[in-house]
């Protein structure tokens, strides 16, 4: 008997503990996620299940992430993992220049271009003086089509009745510093077109076209129908080689200024004719020759050339003389600028921006005035800025470095005490449907209630902004991963999956 009751009771043993391993079995099963299933487990715990399972994944083994997610304000903190750690924070890092932006110079704001003339007009045509573009810093002026605004200019010209120019036409972008790439950004970056930088007299998004034939090796001087716009001497150096490769793998080296740029890289061998685009080594002479250009086909006669304020001071020369306006262009509102840049992020307008913030701050258009401008100001709104480390406006840099308690600063700051906050969540992609995050969240809870700025490049991607959930709280997240072994798409749907959990999470109340 008594051996029977032992058998039973380690019998018994065996079906609860049988039963419980299903219950957890059950319980696993239920919490795997779908992107068009919400999970019937406690929302709280679902999050932070998510955040966990992330943190343990093989690809994070060798990374170093910040996580912080704060429900409406920094106050109230639902999760955080290495919030002071200071991170590269790729392309994110352009919520900090567009929140200052609005902060400090308003919406309403727009840049000014102004054509000039100096010297004076004699028998009624003959302009004895130069012919100058004064750019004040419009980070649009001619994009999408320079020949409007180059006909504009010339056509005003025009008006005045001359035809004949005893002079220059001179790009002046001295509004901002000559320094054009931030000397942080990489060497093999600098001359690609995503890699604009910022020019007092920006023109065409400072980006060119080159078409050529890949095959066709050694220098290839630039002309009207191979570079557009075209700018005069540039020669390009062709070392690119064919290779098994499935696409076109060529790349620019070159550094501003300069009138040499190497073409690297491989190439299908079955590649002929090819296009790539590269940053214009001098906006603002590009943009005086376009003009230089249509006044000379359509009649106008110019005696010199094509040349910059800078080129000229760098000859020992000055333009003297009172400058008198032709016309004046501006540029659309600020806010719809910021509203690009963190839609699509865009390079060119985040740095445009940096140095327009260090102008209007201290009269100086340049880099580093607008990254103290960003500094004082956030520092005047007590945010603990130890780890912070800025040197660009639009995170190309990988010498930057950001917490994400900053960067979540910046959004509570933005949506409690800012009266830009519905301006400043409007210019945020939307998850699922626009910019940077239209293919993040499609068809899951995350979609329209995820509203963030993204950042990668290589060994580096981020998210940081604001998710409206299920229950219409509002959450304020930051997330940055630095060296995850796994691609890019990976480490994104792992975020979306964390996104998916912030949409559905709801505060568990005690009864």
């Amino acid at each position: 008997m008594k051996i029977l009751f032992i058998l039973g009771f380690f019998s018994l043993g065996i079906y609860f503990s049988s039963c419980n391993s299903e219950s957890q079995k059950d319980v696993l099963k239920k919490d795997v996620i779908t992107k068009t299933d919400s999970v019937k487990v406690k929302p709280i715990d679902s999050l932070k299940w998510e955040i966990e399972k992330f943190l343990s994944d093989s690809a994070i083994q060798h990374a170093s992430v910040g996580i912080i997610i704060a429900e409406d304000s920094l106050e109230n903190i639902i999760y955080q993992n290495n919030p002071q750690l200071s991170l590269v924070p790729a392309s994110v890092l352009k919520l900090l220049t567009t929140a200052t932006a609005l902060e400090l110079l308003g919406g309403g704001m727009s840049f000014k271009t102004t054509l000039q003339y100096n010297g004076n007009i004699t028998e009624g045509h003959i302009l004895n003086g130069n012919i100058l573009i004064k750019g004040g810093g419009d980070p649009t002026l001619g994009r999408g089509d320079e020949t409007n605004i180059v006909s504009r200019w010339g056509n005003a010209i025009k008006k005045l009745g001359i035809d004949s120019i005893n002079g220059k036409i001179v790009g002046d972008a001295s509004v901002y510093e000559d320094e054009l790439a931030c000397p942080t950004w990489s060497w093999g970056e600098v001359a690609n077109s995503y890699c604009q930088s910022a020019s007092g007299l920006t023109f065409n998004d400072n980006v060119y076209e080159l078409r050529f034939n890949v095959s066709n090796k050694g220098a290839i001087w630039s002309n009207s129908a191979n570079m557009k716009p075209f700018v005069p001497g540039i020669r390009f150096n062709n070392f690119s080689q064919g290779a098994g490769v499935g696409e076109l793998e060529t790349y620019f080296l070159g550094m501003p200024y300069g009138n040499g740029i190497d073409i690297q890289g491989y190439y299908p061998t079955s590649q002929g004719s090819s296009m790539m685009v590269g940053t214009m080594p001098d906006p603002a002479l590009a943009a005086a020759y376009q003009l230089n250009f249509w006044l000379k086909r359509n009649g106008v006669k110019v005696c010199d050339t094509a040349t910059t304020i800078r080129e000229i001071k760098l000859q020992r020369e000055e333009v003297g003389g009172e400058r008198k306006e032709i016309l004046v262009t501006y540029s659309p509102r600020l806010y719809s600028i910021i509203s690009e840049t963190n839609l699509v992020s865009r390079n060119l307008f985040a740095e445009h921006i940096l140095k327009h913030l260090g102008f209007m701050r201290s009269g100086k258009g340049n880099r580093q005035s607008g990254l103290n401008a960003e500094m004082a100001y956030w520092s005047a709104k007590k945010m603990n800025t130890g780890g912070l480390f800025l040197h660009d406006g639009s995170g190309l840099s990988r010498y930057n470095g950001i917490t994400v308690s900053q960067l979540a600063f910046v959004l509570s700051y933005m949506k409690n005490k800012s009266p830009h906050y519905e301006s400043f969540k409007n210019t945020l992609p939307e998850a699922g449907k626009t910019g940077t995050m239209r293919r993040i969240g499609k068809n899951t809870l995350a979609e329209g209630r995820v509203f963030a700025k993204s950042g990668t490049m290589s060994r580096v991607s981020s998210y940081a902004g604001y998710v409206t959930t299920i229950k219409g709280k509002t959450l304020i997240f930051a997330i940055i991963t630095n060296n995850f072994t796994c691609s890019i798409s990976e480490i994104k749907d792992k975020y979306e999956k964390i996104m998916i959990r912030m949409a559905e999470w709801e505060k568990i109340t005690s009864n």
